[in-house]
């Protein structure tokens, strides 16, 4: 009995220990810039895209050392952006994954940041993870709510495999109805987001999954970005609905439509592209603008840590002279 009670004490020491430990950890990140994520908002009304709470503040840094550490704002439409959105108003719509959320650059670093001036305003519509099920929903529902001057819509690698099903509720998928795309939307879940949202506040579950990015290793996301080539080839229906859709949406709204595409599956495109299956869409193509510049230095990547992979300052100005030239035509 009396080695029960023994063994038992030794635990209840290691738990007050352990809970002191994690205490002070809590205590110790929430002074750091951990990675804060982004809200998710109480609602998502069915036929508007997806997107995140609006008008809160967001801490970006990267990896366990929470190396190049900045601060944003989603703005009053729920996407990082230091500007809201005014509805009705004649803009450059920009349309795109984690590279046009873009927390790991300053604003004015981006391309769009640098269109901006030129092509003012610029709006931004970027959502981590987003295929191109999500672009033709941002694309629809920006056409009609802005009067887009021109739209930039960006693929990124795994854009048209992930179409297949939703990356979160509240997103886009696509679905084959006899040979033909049907555009869906996943179900989006109130109380599922107020779960995810108490426990982003605390820094020490935040640093684990998005410093230490731990749930990679227990989840399977939609993709890792990456310049390299796309694994597999994406189903053709995805393709041919993607161009349809924003053919539609160009010659409807009566503007031109920029792919910015950065992956391999390039070539499936400008294939439609040059056999003028719609004359409102043309591309730049981002891999060629990598390959071009490419380096052996790991100092003068145009991708390289601690920017997750994804474009620094130099690439996105490279970017931005290819855009400028594109929409001067």
């Amino acid at each position: 009995m009396s080695s029960f009670i023994s063994i038992f004490k030794i635990l209840i020491r290691i738990g007050i220990g352990l809970a002191a430990l994690i205490i002070v950890a809590e205590i110790t990140l929430q002074c750091l810039p951990v990675k804060t994520g982004f809200k998710r908002p109480s609602e998502i009304v069915p036929g508007h895209p997806p997107h995140w709470e609006p008008n809160q503040a967001f801490t970006y840094s990267a990896g366990w050392r929470m190396d190049n550490p900045r601060n944003g704002w989603i703005n009053n439409k729920g996407y990082p952006s230091p500007h809201d959105f005014i509805d009705g108003t004649d803009a450059t719509i920009v349309i795109g994954d984690s590279f046009v959320e873009n927390q790991m650059n300053d604003w004015n670093d981006t391309f769009m940041g640098m269109l901006h001036p030129d092509e003012s305003p610029v709006y931004a519509f970027g959502l981590s993870g987003a295929t191109v099920a999500d672009y033709i929903g941002l694309a629809r529902h920006t056409s009609k709510t802005y009067s887009p001057k021109h739209m930039i819509v960006m693929l990124a690698p795994g854009d048209l495999n992930g179409a297949k099903s939703a990356y979160q509720p509240g997103h886009y998928y696509i679905v084959n109805t006899n040979g033909s795309g049907k555009l869906e939307q996943e179900t989006y879940s109130h109380k599922n987001a107020k779960i995810r949202n108490f426990f982003k506040q605390s820094a020490l579950i935040r640093y684990v999954m998005m410093n230490i990015q731990f749930q990679r290793k227990i989840t399977f996301g939609k993709k890792a970005h990456s310049t390299a080539s796309s694994p597999s080839t994406p189903p053709l229906i995805y393709h041919r609905f993607f161009i349809k859709e924003l053919c539609h949406i160009a010659h409807a709204g009566d503007f031109n439509i920029t792919l910015l595409i950065s992956n391999s599956e390039l070539d499936a495109f400008t294939f439609d592209i040059e056999n003028k299956k719609c004359s409102r869409i043309n591309a730049v193509n981002a891999v060629k603008i990598m390959k071009n510049l490419k380096t052996d230095s790991p100092l003068l990547r145009l991708d390289f840590a601690p920017y997750d992979g994804h474009w620094n300052a130099t690439m996105h100005g490279h970017v931005y002279t290819a855009l400028k030239k594109k929409l001067a035509r």
